[in-house]
């Protein structure tokens, strides 16, 4: 196969692509959307900046791409070594308990860091469109099953707990991630989990 083919055109462009994507991740992560350039995502996958106008549009629609493909990080999921089987088996996430939810973020920041959806929600400059919608998915994923579970419990302002302990749910996740505190960031996980549960009361 000649690489002036089409077929070879379109691996190098996807190839291209991607490389613009894991780069802008890394980038993004690290110094946030306005502290990132397109010329610094550029040289970090190797390619002329100007190909992100061409794969993507701009800087904006670059990082809603790498959003769209981390979307799923603020939802529980089983760990990257479950069985197809235990997979099936997850709770409906209304239905998690509190130690389900906490245990799923926190083994998912220490598997995958903090990412650019956790960041994006942290993050001043994310747009509001962008943030309500992450929101919406951290509510239904995490906030709600958590809500559910407190006010079945009896739980006085259900909504309120809820929200203070997914606040410092977050916190954790990011400060793990960083560094920031060094005894958060070296603590067992199941230690940590039973910390962040007992905010539940």
């Amino acid at each position: 196969m000649s690489e002036g083919s089409p077929t070879a055109r379109r691996r190098d462009a996807a190839a291209t692509r991607q490389a613009l994507l894991d780069a802008a991740r890394e980038l993004f992560d690290a110094h946030g959307f306005r502290g990132t350039t397109v010329r610094a995502i550029g040289e970090r996958a190797g390619v002329d900046q100007a190909l992100i106008a061409r794969y993507f549009g701009g800087k904006a629609e670059l990082y809603q791409a790498v959003l769209d493909q981390d979307r799923l990080s603020v939802e529980p999921t089983p760990s990257a070594s479950a069985t197809a089987a235990a997979a099936a088996a997850e709770p409906p996430a209304e239905r998690r308990s509190p130690r389900h939810v906490i245990d799923a973020m926190l083994r998912r920041v220490d598997e995958h860091g903090v990412g650019p959806v956790l960041r994006a929600l942290s993050d001043p400059d994310t747009d509001a469109a962008t943030r309500d919608e992450l929101g919406g998915r951290l509510r239904a994923y995490v906030t709600a099953p958590l809500e559910t579970w407190l006010r079945e419990a009896g739980v006085v302002d259900p909504g309120l707990r809820a929200e203070v302990v997914v606040a410092a749910l977050l916190g954790v996740m990011i400060t793990r991630a960083t560094g920031g505190l060094p005894r958060v960031a070296a603590a067992d996980r199941e230690a940590l989990a039973a910390v962040l549960e007992e905010l539940l009361g």
